[in-house]
């Protein structure tokens, strides 16, 4: 049973371990799909370690005159190796999981936009913004702190001195995401979303 387990499990392991590293290289099969590639190396590793053990067990016991074994050195050097390419392939499917993760919120951010609170900026000076659906409108006050005022925004994220602001009509093929440092020239208006027709703002 050996004698046919052991080439098997080595078949399996080294195709396994050539599809994951060729995966690194390339777009594989393995990589279409979530964590499939760090796995199929880190299985296919283990599997032609584990072969390795085995066989030479299997000829040791097989051997009537008693080889002497490998020196200590070369040991040490494989399971190094093993522990290595394990550990990146861990990395490997942490990274994916991570960038999935990443990709589902943001496509979870798309789909619930037109639910945020519609932001108003107010400027003192002009922005120059220009994306899908933002309006600017100038105010003629002449004492008016704030001169600029920009509509059809909506406030995704908050983050240390910075705003991050993207149109109400975005889209990923038109999409542009608007980025504002958090100081006293700026000032925000946030208006619910049911509430948007209903709540009338002056021109400025």
């Amino acid at each position: 049973v050996l004698r046919i387990l052991i080439p098997a499990m080595a078949v399996v392991g080294l195709v396994l371990a050539a599809g994951g590293l060729w995966s690194v290289f390339a777009t594989t099969l393995l990589s279409r799909h979530l964590v499939w590639a760090p796995l199929s190396l880190a299985l296919g590793v283990l599997l032609l370690a584990y072969a390795v053990h085995l066989w030479r067990l299997f000829t040791a016991s097989s051997d009537r005159a008693g080889r002497a074994s490998g020196p200590a050195w070369a040991a040490v050097a494989e399971w190094a190796a093993v522990f290595v390419l394990m550990g990146l392939s861990l990395f490997w499917a942490a990274n994916d999981y991570s960038a999935a993760v990443g990709g589902s919120r943001a496509h979870q951010v798309v789909a619930e936009l037109p639910t945020y609170p519609s932001a108003v900026v107010y400027s003192e000076r002009s922005l120059s913004l220009h994306a899908p659906g933002v309006r600017e409108t100038r105010c003629q006050d002449p004492q008016a702190a704030y001169r600029f005022r920009y509509d059809g925004l909506k406030l995704v994220l908050q983050s240390g001195d910075q705003y991050l602001f993207l149109p109400e009509r975005w889209s990923p093929s038109n999409g542009v995401a608007i980025l504002m440092p958090r100081n006293d020239s700026l000032r925000l208006e946030f208006i619910p979303a049911a509430a948007r027709g209903a709540i009338q703002r002056p021109a400025c």
